[in-house]
């Protein structure tokens, strides 16, 4: 009887590491299809490595009604305070014209167009640097579309002053949490563009009334609060995209990758 059963064992463990010898290359083509598998796509028996898309940004949440009143709140200060001063500009700076003058066109032989009302009493804030002059502006910013017909000049005007108030408008809705120079910014050029725009409905022109130079030699161009308010803005702009928070870059999230190692352990396990 212990014959019988010495001889046997030793059969069986003979047998026994040719088994796991047969079975160990099947579990480790296993284990290498299931990395495979995690890493990239198998083709041929070559492994494909496949691109991962990257992960989408979460969308800016919308701003809160505070947030809306405080848009329109300082875009209507800012515009009433301008048309305010220019009905000042109007009043102390200004008298109405002895004759009758075409609306921002030159008369016949002349290259610049006549005030519909004539600048008097000038306000001189510093002497050689600082002046309150009243002026009319028919054009855009530096004499835009100046000699331009009233056809052209009035629709053009209209028209690019919607479409930038739509534009501050649509970028107020997608300013991030941190962006908080943007958020006074676009409230003041869009006060800006709604002074300038009510003059040019009303009275076909801008009302101008600032005037800067250096002594006799230097004039910078007259301007009025929309225009102050605009630059204010456009300057808090640059100074947002140049020194504020940059959006961090999306990663991928770790799940993924302990799930593929979990799987690849338990493809190798079995």
């Amino acid at each position: 009887m212990s014959d019988t059963d010495d001889t046997k064992k030793p059969a069986e463990s003979a047998e026994t590491p040719a088994a796991s010898n047969d079975e160990s290359p099947k579990t480790e083509a296993k284990a290498d299809e299931a990395k495979a598998s995690t890493e990239g796509d198998v083709e041929g028996g070559e492994v494909v490595e496949t691109k991962k898309k990257p992960a989408k940004e979460p969308l800016p949440a919308p701003p809160t009604m505070m947030q809306w009143v405080f848009l329109a709140v300082v875009a209507l200060a800012t515009a009433g305070v301008d048309l305010w001063s220019k009905s000042w500009a109007i009043k102390r700076l200004s008298m109405p014209s002895p004759r009758v003058v075409p609306l921002c066109t030159p008369p016949q032989g002349m290259q610049h167009y006549l005030y519909q009302r004539v600048p008097h009493n000038e306000l001189v804030l510093s002497r050689n640097y600082l002046e309150m002059r009243y002026a009319e502006n028919c054009g855009g910013a530096w004499g835009l579309l100046h000699g331009a017909s009233e056809k052209i000049r009035r629709p053009f005007f209209f028209l690019i002053t919607i479409l930038a108030i739509g534009f501050i408008v649509h970028l107020y809705r997608s300013l991030e949490k941190d962006q908080r120079a943007m958020r006074l910014a676009l409230p003041l050029v869009l006060g800006g563009a709604i002074g300038n725009l009510v003059d040019r409905l009303r009275l076909g022109y801008v009302v101008d009334f600032i005037l800067m130079h250096w002594k006799e030699k230097f004039y910078w161009p007259t301007y009025n609060v929309a225009d102050i308010a605009i630059t204010v803005g456009i300057a808090l702009m640059i100074f947002e995209f140049i020194f504020g928070a940059k959006p961090k870059p999306a990663t991928p999230p770790a799940k993924s990758k302990k799930s593929s190692d979990k799987k690849s352990d338990e493809v190798a396990a079995t």
